[in-house]
């Protein structure tokens, strides 16, 4: 399973390669290449889940090690992400997805993360802190701001900014 894993993401840095997204500057090291455009798409469409996951992580972080339903889980982890939101510390709506929260709570079990379980039907999680924080400081190394080139407001006549503080999730 892991090999597998391996050559995916061998594969994807190949390719990120080709198209000079990052380049090799030794055996063991990658830098950015001279691709400016596509290295801002990258990082914006990569944005929401990132900050996403940073978010449920500190949130995550902050529970107590004992068991929690998925549900309970859910809807505090997206009330977490949607007061970041409102707060300026996420950037983009598509965080709020209870599917991203989903996907990121089976990445995080399959790390041994959180450890779940299942009581007559019920499915429960215990947050196992010490192999969660330093997946939390890795993430919040990778976070940036999405980020445009010129002025936002000229991206596109078809495209409006948001204003974070109109966006509500529903919990």
């Amino acid at each position: 399973m892991f090999s597998s894993i391996i050559e995916e993401f061998e594969d994807a840095l190949l390719k990120l390669e080709l198209v000079n997204i990052i380049e090799s500057s030794t055996e063991e090291q990658l830098t950015l290449g001279n691709h400016r455009k596509l290295q801002l798409m990258m990082c914006n469409l990569l944005y929401p889940f990132l900050s996403g996951y940073l978010s449920l992580g500190q949130f995550l972080l902050q529970t107590k090690p004992e068991p929690i339903s998925e549900k309970t889980l859910l809807q505090a982890g997206q009330a977490k992400i949607e007061a970041d939101l409102h707060n300026g510390h996420i950037y983009s709506p598509y965080s709020l997805s209870l599917d991203m929260i989903s996907c990121a709570l089976s990445a995080l079990t399959h790390l041994n993360v959180l450890s779940r379980s299942r009581t007559n039907g019920d499915v429960r999680y215990t947050v196992l802190h010490e192999k969660l924080m330093p997946i939390v400081s890795e993430l919040d190394e990778l976070v940036v701001r999405p980020q445009v080139q010129g002025d936002p407001m000229q991206l596109s006549a078809k495209h409006t900014l948001l204003d974070p503080a109109a966006t509500r999730a529903k919990l």
